[in-house]
């Protein structure tokens, strides 16, 4: 079974298993805050369609890559456990 889990409605987190879904949900409000932080950073108000799907990767790593696309702007943040950042 793979341990990389693509969520794209809410019944994909079902497919998470019961003992892992709490830390996915944890991952996943990280994602979400660090988006509404890039986007507040950048001045740019929230139009609800930034976020389409969640790849979870069910690996201890707790690292994210986001990828905010906001009209014809996009911007990518690559953020790590140990509290490194990268922007491009």
């Amino acid at each position: 079974m793979s341990n990389q889990y693509r969520i794209e409605q809410l019944g994909d987190f079902l497919k998470v298993p019961a003992d892992r879904i709490q830390e996915c949900m944890k991952e996943l409000a990280d994602h979400l805050q660090a988006m509404r932080q890039t986007l507040d950073n950048f001045g740019l108000e929230a139009q609800g369609d930034e976020l389409k799907t969640f790849t979870w990767q069910d690996d201890g790593k707790q690292d994210l890559t986001l990828r905010v696309t906001h009209g014809e702007a996009e911007v990518t943040v690559k953020l790590s456990k140990d509290n490194s950042e990268e922007l491009s």
